[in-house]
């Protein structure tokens, strides 16, 4: 998924991929963290497989 918008890639990461990691750290340090990872990628793109599992009880 090519996300070419900053504030949309910064969006994605925070919400989907960095979630764990700005737990941990302080509130004024998320936003600076997140754009310091979109800018060390080479490409605004995100590389992802979908799992959809249903899952039954027995």
């Amino acid at each position: 998924m090519r996300l070419d918008d900053p504030e949309v890639l910064d969006t994605y990461l925070a919400v989907v991929n960095l979630g764990s990691y700005l737990v941990d750290l302080p509130m004024d340090d998320q936003r600076d963290f997140v754009r310091r990872v979109r800018l060390a990628m080479r490409e605004p793109v995100i590389d992802y497989v979908r799992l959809e599992i249903d899952a039954v009880r027995r």
